[in-house]
């Protein structure tokens, strides 16, 4: 996809789609067999996102669709976006930690 900017978005996307088809490759590998398999799933980026930068003293600018927008709005929704976010990376009590 020429078309796809360098953007996390499609990286975290993507994540779902390449763990899938590592898990499979390695139980096609597995299994000895050669080919082309319909059990991979293909990743196709979006065309539009929201892109949202933070530009310092509580404020931020957004783009959507060409639309763009600045002021603390833009710092508070991207303040909640990445906090869920990362929310969703906490490590819990019940999930097994290795220290390196």
């Amino acid at each position: 996809y020429d078309w796809v900017d360098k953007a996390g978005v499609y990286a975290v996307r993507q994540g779902p789609f390449l763990i899938h088809n590592l898990k499979f490759a390695v139980r096609w590998q597995q299994l000895d067999q050669i080919g082309e398999s319909p059990h991979l799933k293909k990743y196709v980026p979006q065309h539009n996102y929201l892109s949202i930068l933070i530009s310092g003293k509580q404020r931020g600018f957004a783009i959507w669709h060409g639309f763009p927008l600045d002021g603390r709005i833009c710092w508070l929704f991207k303040m909640m976006l990445d906090t869920r976010f990362m929310q969703r990376f906490q490590l819990r009590k019940e999930w097994p930690c290795v220290l390196v």
